[in-house]
């Protein structure tokens, strides 16, 4: 099949990829290259190289992902060498010097980088009206426009809340930002309080915001974020929505307890591809032990990904939050 735009092939090759079928999906990857405009090429070169590793963990290529790594960070890229699937190269000669390469590039890319946000005001808006506000955060890896494509403002516009897109300044790797610390020498999480706080300051400076509706969300790494968040009180927060997440150090049946006495709520989505997962299962019976309300929606066919049926869930979501 011949392809014009990298986003048609990168939807072709993440079903297989999503079903487990990582053969088939290197394979519609490494054809589908190969017949790209070479401006997409150019665009998305990253992006393709970086899947071609990945994909290469999974059937245990690691030759070829040394490889494809070796060539990404000679072109000036920095790879997310801390992420566990790359452990095995670890036992490569060549990979020390590989990794301090890797590490100079992002560290150089690091002391320029700022945190930023896009805010999407619902139609309409009047400064003389208060508006529901939702935070919502990438995960670690993702950037704003990434994160975008699949958890689109559309349905908040529907509640007429303000969306705000925060992108953490803590850099992963070339074009991908970090809220967790995961073996990569940054701060992350507080430098999260720091900047969610910030961008809270301002848009409750510049907009009208209605403050016993504020939710926050996001997925992964940015999930994570939120519950961590919500936990810390660093924004006066309703709830919050997180879609594959962990369990931050900050969820204490202390921090429940208080979250109880502000009325916050909370739902939990994970993939049913990656259950049980014990850490979420941890969180709810935190909650049900303390009776914070909360709801917990399971998604089909798919493990740590996004669900086709996300604005429905987004909807039924914010129904049991503001309600």
């Amino acid at each position: 099949m011949l392809y014009n735009s990298f986003k048609e092939l990168e939807k072709d090759y993440s079903i297989p990829y999503i079903q487990g079928k990582y053969k088939e999906a290197l394979n519609l990857l490494e054809k589908g290259m190969k017949s790209l405009p070479e401006e997409e090429i150019q665009k998305y070169l990253f992006d393709m190289m970086i899947d071609k590793a990945r994909l290469y963990t999974n059937i245990g290529m690691y030759e070829e992902c040394f490889d494809t790594i070796l060539y990404l960070v000679n072109k000036g890229f920095t790879c997310p060498l801390h992420w566990s699937r790359f452990n095995p190269l670890e036992e490569d000669t060549r990979f020390k010097k590989l990794k301090e390469k890797n590490n100079l590039l992002r560290k150089e890319i690091q002391e320029k980088s700022k945190f930023e946000y896009i805010v999407y005001l619902p139609h309409g808006y009047n400064k003389e009206k208060k508006y529901p506000l939702f935070f919502n955060l990438h995960g670690d890896g993702e950037n704003i426009q990434k994160h975008m494509e699949f958890w689109k403002p559309e349905k908040f516009h529907d509640r007429e809340f303000i969306v705000v897109y925060i992108q953490s300044s803590q850099v992963s790797h070339h074009n991908g930002y970090a809220w967790e610390k995961r073996g990569v020498d940054i701060e992350c999480y507080d430098s999260a309080y720091r900047e969610i706080k910030k961008c809270y300051d301002d848009i409750s400076n510049e907009y009208s915001i209605d403050e016993k509706s504020i939710i926050i969300g996001g997925f992964s790494g940015g999930a994570t974020a939120s519950i961590d968040i919500v936990m810390n009180n660093s924004i006066p927060l309703k709830g919050f929505i997180s879609l594959c997440s962990e369990k931050p150090k900050s969820f204490t049946k202390e921090n429940v307890e208080k979250a109880l006495h502000r009325g916050v709520k909370g739902v939990f989505m994970e993939g049913k591809e990656d259950l049980p997962m014990k850490e979420v299962e941890e969180m709810m019976k935190g909650f049900k032990d303390v009776e914070v309300p909360y709801e917990y929606y399971i998604n089909d066919g798919i493990g740590h990904w996004y669900p086709e049926d996300l604005n429905d869930k987004l909807e039924q979501a914010i129904d049991f939050i503001l309600k």
